[in-house]
């Protein structure tokens, strides 16, 4: 999956830190859903015993996060 032709990289260092904030909402959300799925009963479908973080939606949001940066973060969000 790639982004589109002409998106925006981040140029400016309110625009990145806005990205990294945004990045880390996103992942304590996709964390607290993932503890209450888990919580309650329902399955996942990714258990990796306790680890509520690593789950396949936070490793997809945290993939297309680190894609839209700049330099070693935008290296490493490609490489994922």
């Amino acid at each position: 999956q790639h982004l589109p032709e002409g998106s925006a990289v981040p140029a400016t260092r309110i625009s990145r830190a806005f990205g990294f904030a945004s990045l880390g909402a996103g992942l304590a959300l996709g964390t607290a859903a993932e503890f209450a799925r888990r919580t309650l009963g329902g399955s996942s479908s990714n258990n990796n015993g306790n680890l509520v973080l690593s789950n396949d939606a936070n490793a997809q949001r945290l993939s297309d996060s680190l894609r839209r940066m700049r330099g070693a973060a935008m290296k490493l969000g490609q490489m994922l």
